[in-house]
């Protein structure tokens, strides 16, 4: 058993794997917060950004059924290169048919780039690896400058925040009095939450999954994350380029039930150096019987042995052409 399950079985005090076979009505835990708690969804076809062309808030039924359609026909098209049933994107669009997760600006675009941030992504450097690690470099000829979700560090869908992804959109929320544990599926992380107004850490100490303090505004947790390591990128950013989801990245997330089967899940990022404004979005969670299983990664698995072999492979036959 990994020491993070253990620790989420300590605070739970009931089984990890398992869900109450009636889902409880909404209502409070037994000391009195907003009940929470439970395994839930949020893969969807609705995408972070308005699509290029779409020009509406939200789709009619006629519009929506059309995107998903259009959505399954790129999806069987992808399967030549992915196993079947392996992708999990979900099946239509959000209840709400919106045109996108992004709720702030209105447009629901990104902000554009701050003048720094637009100069990198033009001409991003070669090093450290820190900066291959995080961009994917396809060169990559070893497992030290491997991407981080090749790597089996962070997850590419598990955040925070959360955004829908191919497959494990999945999370487990569950709470005591003074803590609220949200573990992911993808990669198996889990971020344990305090409750108790404890200050953030000093600003020179980073982690992966960033800082995070919880505390209650009425039904809905809010929970403010910092001190992110400059080492990842967050998935809004351009693809694949650090320094949004370094060190001036800060994040507010808001869980708030919204009926037995919903938790809307909304979250504001900001980072100055990145984007010239903050943006929002929200990602509503659907409860779900689960099982949620352990996502069993780990680095040095036969993927990355792959991907090693076939460049030993490319090395071998460059070697051979140029002794032609």
């Amino acid at each position: 058993m990994s020491r993070w399950v253990g620790v989420l079985l300590l605070l739970a005090g009931t089984p990890y794997f398992a869900q109450s076979e009636s889902r409880k009505a909404i209502g409070l835990t037994p000391w009195g917060d907003p009940d929470l708690s439970g395994i839930w969804d949020f893969a969807t076809l609705t995408p972070l950004q308005r699509p290029p062309g779409v020009d509406v808030e939200t789709f009619t039924e006629e519009q929506a059924a059309e995107f998903e359609r259009e959505f399954e026909q790129q999806l069987n098209r992808r399967l030549t290169v992915h196993a079947p049933r392996l992708l999990d994107y979900g099946a239509s669009v959000n209840e709400d048919r919106r045109t996108s997760l992004i709720v702030d600006p209105p447009d629901g675009q990104i902000p554009p780039l701050t003048q720094e941030a637009a100069a990198i992504v033009a001409n991003p450097p070669d090093g450290p690896v820190t900066w291959r690690m995080a961009r994917q470099d396809p060169t990559a000829d070893g497992p030290e400058n491997r991407g981080l979700s090749a790597r089996c560090l962070v997850g590419f869908n598990s955040g925070p925040p959360f955004l829908p992804g191919p497959y494990n959109n999945n999370a487990v929320i569950l709470q005591t009095p003074n803590h609220v544990v949200v573990y992911q599926e993808m990669i198996h992380e889990s971020r344990i939450i305090p409750l108790d107004g404890r200050p953030h850490l000093p600003g020179q100490i980073t982690q992966w999954l960033g800082d995070s303090r919880g505390h209650w505004q009425g039904d809905t947790l809010v929970v403010e994350s910092n001190n992110f390591t400059d080492k990842v990128t967050f998935n809004g950013a351009p693809p694949y380029f650090p320094g949004a989801g370094g060190r001036s990245f800060s994040l507010v997330e808001r869980f708030t039930r919204s009926d037995t089967d919903t938790l809307t899940y909304e979250f504001t990022v900001s980072d100055p150096t990145w984007w010239t404004a903050p943006w929002t979005a929200a990602v509503p969670m659907t409860a779900t019987a689960g099982p949620v299983y352990e996502y069993a990664c780990h680095e040095g698995n036969r993927g990355l042995i792959n991907v090693l072999l076939a460049g030993r492979a490319a090395d071998r036959r460059a070697a051979d052409r140029s002794r032609d």
